[in-house]
């Protein structure tokens, strides 16, 4: 349990919404002898009055979350790997970056970033990881990476780049991390020691409250941050937010640029904290709570239908995100035949919790099955528009923001 708020340490944190006993969602499952035993951990999200951070109020430590079995992989992702390849040309570009200026890529996970920059022509990249597997496939592909904890590797990484970092990136890793203080003050130590830029993307909670994106709540994300508790954190550790962007990453995210001193802010970064003066309010996370039940009740009554219909349905796409939905909702084998995956390290294996066994895509286009629940619900768009393009005639079901069936 967190007794205290994760970032201002007051003991102001009042609950938001309950989303039970959950398990890891990413401890995919072998075989059918691991159902029992199989661990699961509450999850309630808080809103801390103090700082407005919204966090979790239990954290499993992080060595048990991104052990040996965590099998998360960007590569796997087409969508993720083109807009990793836009990001790394505009970071490039917007710091002038030369080959013998590193990159460093903190949980830079398979080095699908850093290959991008590789193809861009900055060769000098350095990626950290604790995920034994991931980092094994970046070095195999030509980025190298340390597989350590970050906090861990700091001498390391500073031996390695030679005070010649320039950047340093986190995608969508400040909200992983259990030590998140003495994370960014290796951050700081690292951008101090190079007069580096910090660079980090965030899921932005706005686009969760807003987008009722409730399954992007699972133990891996301990933290939700709007820019305001971002900033507020970014000061305790002697870094400076100095500008932000709204960007697609994640079902919606925070770009955020920070320095190891006070900068000039920009007009957009000024905007955006106006905008979330609404997230200030408890009344907002209360409404977020409602719609949430509101669209797990939709959803359900939904599946009850075409599965009383006498459909089969399907699942494409098992995320980290779809656990919580699937878990949440009650989903299990008995609704969805099935749910196809291109992650290899996926296929053949069960979903947490829900035991739903994860197959090859190909497969439902032997099978054509009568609706496809889209859990990869972000890129839903491409995933339609490919499907039918390979002959699927069934319908899909899109569960988020608002469920709809699609024929």
């Amino acid at each position: 349990m967190v007794n205290r708020c994760q970032s201002c340490n007051s003991n102001s944190c009042v609950p938001i919404l309950d989303l039970g006993m959950q398990p890891l969602c990413n401890k995919f499952l072998r075989s059918e002898d691991e159902f029992v035993g199989e661990q699961f951990y509450p999850m309630e999200l808080t809103f801390c009055r103090n700082c407005k951070l919204v966090q979790l109020d239990s954290v499993p430590p992080s060595n048990v979350v991104f052990g040996k079995s965590f099998n998360y992989l960007s590569g796997a992702t087409p969508d993720r790997v083109a807009y990793f390849n836009r990001l790394a040309g505009r970071i490039l570009r917007k710091f002038n970056l030369k080959d013998g200026e590193f990159v460093l890529d903190i949980g830079s996970n398979d080095g699908t970033l850093l290959k991008q920059f590789k193809d861009y022509g900055i060769n000098s990249v350095l990626g950290v990881d604790p995920a034994p597997e991931p980092c094994r496939l970046a070095n195999q592909m030509g980025v190298e990476t340390i597989n350590s904890k970050f906090e861990t590797a700091a001498a390391d990484i500073l031996k390695r780049t030679k005070n010649r970092m320039k950047v340093v990136m986190a995608l969508n890793v400040l909200a992983h991390t259990d030590t998140v203080h003495e994370f960014l003050d290796t951050v700081t130590k690292l951008v101090n020691g190079n007069d580096a830029v910090f660079v980090s993307v965030s899921h932005y909670l706005p686009n969760m409250i807003y987008g009722r994106e409730y399954d992007t709540i699972y133990h891996e994300h301990a933290r939700y941050y709007s820019l305001s508790s971002l900033d507020y954190l970014f000061k305790k550790h002697g870094l400076f937010i100095y500008d932000a962007e709204k960007i697609s990453l994640y079902g919606g995210s925070i770009l955020v640029y920070a320095r190891n001193r006070p900068t000039a802010k920009t007009k957009r970064l000024a905007m955006l904290l106006k905008k979330e003066d609404v997230l200030q309010n408890i009344k907002t996370y209360r409404l977020f709570s409602d719609e949430v039940k509101r669209s797990r009740e939709a959803l359900r009554r939904m599946l009850q239908r075409l599965r009383k219909d006498g459909k089969v349905i399907a699942g494409i796409g098992a995320p980290m995100k779809s656990s919580t939905l699937l878990n949440y909702c009650g989903i299990g084998s008995d609704v969805l035949a099935y749910i196809t995956e291109l992650n290899q390290l996926k296929i053949g294996t069960y979903t947490p919790g829900t035991h739903i066994k994860v197959v090859d895509e190909s497969r439902v286009f032997r099978d054509n099955p009568d609706a496809c629940l889209i859990l990869s619900w972000d890129v839903a768009g491409r995933i339609m528009k490919s499907f039918r393009k390979r002959g699927y005639k069934g319908s899909f079901i899109v569960p988020i923001p608002r469920v709809k069936l699609v024929k």
